[in-house]
Formats: C-alpha cells, structure tokens, sequence
C-alpha cells in the first residue's frame, strides 16, 4: 500500500491534471477528424478525388460547422501550447507533417497513373495545400467569413486541377 500510494504520487507530481486534460481531448479530436474528415475517402479510386474530398470534409465539415467553439482544435492548441508544452507542439506538428505526407502519397499514386503533369515535386506541393488549410482555418476562426471555407475549396480544386495532364 505504501509504495502504490508513493508511485501516484510522483506520477501526479510528474504529470499535471491540465496535461491529462489535453492528452485526452487530443486524443478524441483526432479520433473525431479521422471519422469525419476522412468521410468518403478511402473507397475512391481517384487519389485526386480524394485530396478535393479531403479538402472539403476539412473546410466545410469540420470547419464550418464549428464543431468546436474555437474553430480548428489543432491549429488553436499548436498556438496555446507553443509556449507551454514543447511535447505536445511537437505532436501536433507531426500530425500536419503526417496529413501532408498522406496528400502526397496520394500525388504519387497520381503521378504513377499518369495523371500529373511531369517534373512536380509532390512534396513542395502537398504541404503547400496543408499550409493552404491551415491558413484559411486561421481566418476563418479569426472572422467566421463562411465565404473563406467556400473560397479556399474552389482555390484548392482550380491549383489541382492545374496540376492535372490535359489533353488537347
């Protein structure tokens, strides 16, 4: 008994109740993002198709119904934390790393089906488009302009399309 009771005691001395808060609520956002962004997604044959589907269920599904009063969870708790938990910035920045390292999969299986113009580097591209969103969820948050989810969506499906092979 006395050493279970000197172990949750360095453990809460280690660990804060703000930490456990945040470790928790991480958890269920991603969970909630990974059921809800990824909507639709998975069973489409066409990996161009799929970053527009992407784009949309994040701006106008996730976004735009303010599913969270805040707006975007990640980009509010990448700003928060920035300053108070090295940690939990990190995480969160390699979660962006992670979605965009997904879009450019999805540039490579593209690029392999021919349907890319030749000598694009996916990687600049796929973080541009990530970068895109974030942008755009910080202005959104900052003015609740719905027309700024509307906007970005149209932008990102005219710059894939520019990326596209056309035919003439």
């Amino acid at each position: 008994m006395i050493v279970k009771s000197k172990i949750n005691f360095n453990f809460y001395n280690l660990v804060s109740a703000d930490k456990i808060l945040v470790i928790v609520i991480f958890k269920y956002v991603k969970n909630y993002l990974t059921i809800h962004v990824f909507k639709g997604i998975r069973n489409n044959a066409d990996p161009l198709r799929r970053i527009e589907k992407f784009i949309e269920n994040d701006m106008l599904d996730y976004l735009g119904t303010d599913v969270f009063e805040g707006g975007c969870f990640f980009l509010n708790m990448l700003v928060e934390l920035s300053g108070q938990s090295a940690a939990m910035s990190k995480q969160i920045l390699r979660g962006f790393v992670r979605l965009s390292g997904l879009l450019r999969s999805w540039l490579e299986e593209a690029d392999q089906k021919g349907m890319l113009q030749e000598n694009l580097d996916l990687k600049e591209v796929s973080n541009f488009i990530i970068i895109s969103l974030n942008g755009a969820a910080a202005l959104y948050i900052s003015s609740r302009d719905r027309n700024i989810l509307d906007q970005t969506v149209q932008q990102l499906r005219f710059y894939i399309s520019q990326l596209k092979v056309h035919s003439s």
